[in-house]
C-alpha cells in the first residue's frame, strides 16, 4: 500500500446545458452551448490537510442541502481522516432567463403595507431589496437544476481519485526525506559505535596505567593507602560516566590482589 501524505487537493469541471423544447435531452457531458440554451458550468473542489480525525467543511451554493448529505455519506465511505474543505461553485451562462415568483412577492408587498398602516409609517416598498429576498426570482432552466445533483456526484469518483494521486505524490516524497534520514542515522551511530570502541580502549589503558604507577615496588603502605583514598573517592564521584565505571572497576580489581600493603600498615590504614 503505498505511503500518502495528508496533504492534497483536486478539482474537477462539468457544464450542464438545456436543450430547446422537442430537442434532445440534456446531457450533463456535452460541453459545447446553444445560444438562448441554459447552461449551467460547476466546479467541484477538494482540499485535505492533516487532522486527527475526518473534519468535513463544506462550501456549496444555496439549496444544495441534498448534495451536501450525498457528498457528506460517501466520503465518510472513502477517506479515514483529515480536514476536508469541500467547494463547489456554479456558473449560469447568459442565455438563462428568470421569472417573477408571483406569489411570493405579493405576499412580501402586502405585508409590508400592512404594517406600514398599522404603525403610520410612512413608506413604500424597495423593489431592491424585494428581489434579492430568497425564492423572488426563479430560474427558468429548472431542468439543468433537477440534473446537476446527478451531475455533480458522477465526478465525485473522480474527484477522489485525482486527490489520492496527489496524496501520494506527497507521500513518494516523504518516504525519500525518511529514508534519507534513516541512512544518515545508521551513518552516524556507526561513528559512534567506532567512537566508543576508541574511547573505551584509551581509557582501558589509562586506568592500567595508573593501577601500575599506583602499586609501584617502590612506594610504601602509607603512601599506597593516601592513593587508594584519592582514587577511590574520585572514582565514585564520577560513577555515572562508563569511563569511570572502568577505571574504578579495573582499579579495584588491582587492589584486591595488594590489599596485603594495606594490612602490613594497621595505624596507616586508620588514618
Amino acid at each position: 500500500m503505498p505511503l500518502r501524505s495528508m496533504t492534497g487537493y483536486a478539482q474537477v469541471k462539468g457544464e450542464l446545458i438545456s436543450q430547446p423544447e422537442g430537442g434532445a435531452s440534456p446531457n450533463a457531458t456535452e460541453l459545447s452551448s446553444t445560444q438562448g440554451n441554459g447552461r449551467v458550468a460547476f466546479a467541484l473542489s477538494l482540499k485535505s490537510v492533516n487532522h486527527r480525525f475526518l473534519d468535513l467543511h463544506f462550501r456549496l451554493p444555496s439549496g444544495s442541502d441534498s448534495i451536501e448529505m450525498q457528498l457528506r455519506r460517501l466520503l465518510k465511505e472513502k477517506i479515514a481522516r483529515g480536514h476536508v474543505e469541500v467547494t463547489l461553485n456554479l456558473e449560469r451562462g447568459g442565455g438563462e432567463t428568470l421569472a417573477l415568483n408571483r406569489p411570493l412577492v405579493s405576499a412580501y408587498i402586502a405585508a409590508f403595507r400592512a404594517a406600514a398602516r398599522e404603525f403610520t409609517v410612512p413608506a413604500e416598498p424597495d423593489l431592491n431589496v424585494i428581489l434579492r429576498i430568497p425564492g423572488a426570482l426563479d430560474s427558468a432552466g429548472n431542468a439543468v437544476d433537477a440534473a446537476l445533483e446527478p451531475a455533480v456526484m458522477a465526478t465525485v469518483g473522480e474527484a477522489l481519485d485525482r486527490l489520492n494521486q496527489m496524496r501520494e505524490q506527497e507521500g513518494r516524497s516523504i518516504e525519500r526525506e525518511l529514508r534519507e534520514r534513516m541512512a544518515h542515522l545508521r551513518e552516524a551511530a556507526s561513528v559512534v559505535q567506532n567512537h566508543r570502541r576508541a574511547m573505551l580502549q584509551s581509557y582501558t589503558e589509562g586506568s592500567r596505567r595508573a593501577c601500575r604507577n599506583f602499586w609501584a615496588p617502590a612506594l610504601t603502605a602509607s603512601e599506597c593507602c593516601r592513593k587508594l583514598l584519592f582514587w577511590s573517592t574520585a572514582a565514585i564521584s564520577r560513577r555515572k560516566s562508563f569511563a569511570s565505571k572502568t577505571t574504578f572497576s579495573i582499579f579495584w580489581a588491582c587492589s584486591t590482589h595488594k590489599a596485603k600493603l594495606a594490612r602490613n600498615s594497621t595505624s596507616c590504614c586508620k588514618k
